[in-house]
């Protein structure tokens, strides 16, 4: 595999949109003490962010001002989580398409020669349902999924407007980035997220509630070496664009998760429940989502690597409780 000094020869400066969510603040500690500049911004205060709404164009222009031109964008803002979305979808989708055409309004004048390269964090969740790895070019959901989907919905959308809003340079068209369950500590259970919910549970001795019949099959990244994958993306000087898929290889059942944190916690109750009544008729299972990771690899970007029991005991041991821990999907 090349030396990533290949794509590293000088310094650059990169714009982290979404920065304190779990992928922005990794990304940003993995630039940290690196010769590259970047600027934080978040709708939310955090250490080592700027306030900013992301969702409005005017406040792009300024910030994008203030700090002059980057090399590349890293647009993670959006709204996330499967009970989120389940509790207002349209919200939802209107939360994950603001930011993408706020950032392409504050763009729309701006020549190629000045032009940032943009990695937009789309998500798995686009793909339509299968049982094989899920390749770049698989079947995806359209703009019109209600429901859990509607943030499918959004994802898809932002990805075409940032694809059809200019002739972008060649090597400088978007890359939209769909993840597969990037999880690591710090993540907050609230969202919805399979793994940190089990460990609140078990850390607060109460079940870990398994919806279903537990066999739905999840792929797991570790958030760091998720944003080290983005890094490596962000300081490419050309890079093609589109759909490109960004997870690791730890694959498991959410039952398996389940005995893993159990493992953990020195013994915790596990219940299966059925989601529909737990969370109401309108959730919507997702069995199998496993990625193909080709074309991350044809890109000489090393993949998540990180084995299942690693990212969980490290799940385990720097678990920082958001809230208290309640019933949540295994999504």
């Amino acid at each position: 595999m090349p030396s990533r000094a290949l794509h590293t020869a000088r310094s650059r400066r990169f714009v982290i949109a979404g920065g304190a969510g779990l992928i922005g603040s990794a990304t940003a500690r993995a630039l940290a003490g690196s010769a590259h500049e970047a600027l934080v911004l978040d709708l939310r205060p955090a250490p080592g962010a700027r306030v900013a709404d992301l969702a409005s164009e005017g406040a792009w222009r300024r910030e994008l001002a203030a700090f002059g031109r980057p090399d590349a964008i890293l647009l993670l803002a959006g709204v996330v989580g499967v009970a989120r979305v389940l509790a207002d979808p349209e919200a939802a989708r209107r939360g994950n398409l603001a930011p993408v055409e706020a950032l392409l309004g504050a763009l729309a004048d701006t020549s190629d020669a000045d032009l940032p390269r943009i990695v937009y964090a789309s998500s798995s969740e686009v793909y339509r349902p299968s049982f094989r790895p899920l390749r770049e070019d698989d079947p995806v959901r359209g703009e019109d999924e209600q429901g859990r989907f509607a943030y499918a919905a959004a994802k898809i959308a932002g990805e075409r407007r940032l694809a059809a809003a200019r002739a972008w340079p060649a090597g400088r068209a978007p890359v939209l980035a769909r993840f597969f369950n990037v999880v690591g500590p710090g993540q907050d259970s609230s969202q919805g997220m399979v793994l940190p919910t089990f460990v609140e549970h078990a850390r607060a001795r109460l079940p870990l509630v398994v919806h279903g019949d537990g066999l739905q099959v999840r792929t797991l990244a570790h958030v760091d070496e998720a944003a080290r994958v983005l890094v490596e993306l962000l300081e490419r000087e050309t890079l093609p664009g589109g759909p490109l898929n960004v997870g690791g290889s730890a694959r498991a059942t959410v039952l398996e998760l389940a005995r893993l944190v159990a493992g953990e916690a020195g013994g915790a109750r596990i219940e299966l429940a059925d989601p529909r009544r737990v969370v109401g008729p309108a959730f919507q299972e997702v069995r199998w989502r496993v990625p193909d990771l080709a074309r991350l690899e044809a890109l000489c970007i090393e993949p998540p690597r990180m084995a299942l029991e690693a990212i969980v005991r490290d799940v385990w041991e720097r678990h920082v409780p958001v809230r208290r821990p309640c019933a949540s999907h295994a999504s």
